[in-house]
């Protein structure tokens, strides 16, 4: 009997950590650039990691969030490129949760606004870090 409470409690326990780490959100800024860059392509990089390190520098020091900018037209990028439908310069941030993603296509902020008026789009970015971070759940 103390054989079979014994093997049964690792399962237990096993079973809860699964749980608590599906149940862990986790979100990627993904900065998909061209090779040759314009004004507004090099402030979107820039004030987003800028802003993601003045807001969000415990997440980003625990792995919570993580910032990416990868060249869409390299090789090794192909599958990501691929996979999000990337066709021109991209913003994406990507809330997981488990084996779910969510893709917020964050582009249309980013161009619009990091090079004229880079205040309003820290603001514009940090709100929505702050929307899908305190969201707990993915749909």
């Amino acid at each position: 009997m103390l054989i079979f409470a014994a093997m049964a409690f690792p399962a237990i326990s096993d079973a809860q950590t699964n749980v608590a780490s599906e149940a862990e959100i986790k979100i990627e800024v993904v900065y998909f650039h061209a090779p040759n860059r314009c004004p507004s392509c090099v402030a979107t990089e820039n004030q987003t990691k800028s802003t993601l390190e003045k807001y969000f520098r415990a997440e980003m020091e625990k792995g919570v969030i993580t910032f990416a900018s990868l060249d869409l037209k390299e090789k090794k990028n192909e599958s990501l490129v691929e996979k999000y439908e990337i066709v021109f310069p991209t913003l994406l941030i990507l809330k997981k949760q488990g084996n779910k993603e969510i893709k917020t296509d964050f582009s249309t902020s980013a161009f619009q606004y990091a090079y004229p008026e880079p205040k309003k789009y820290e603001k514009l970015l940090q709100a929505e870090i702050l929307k899908q971070l305190n969201s707990n759940k993915i749909l």
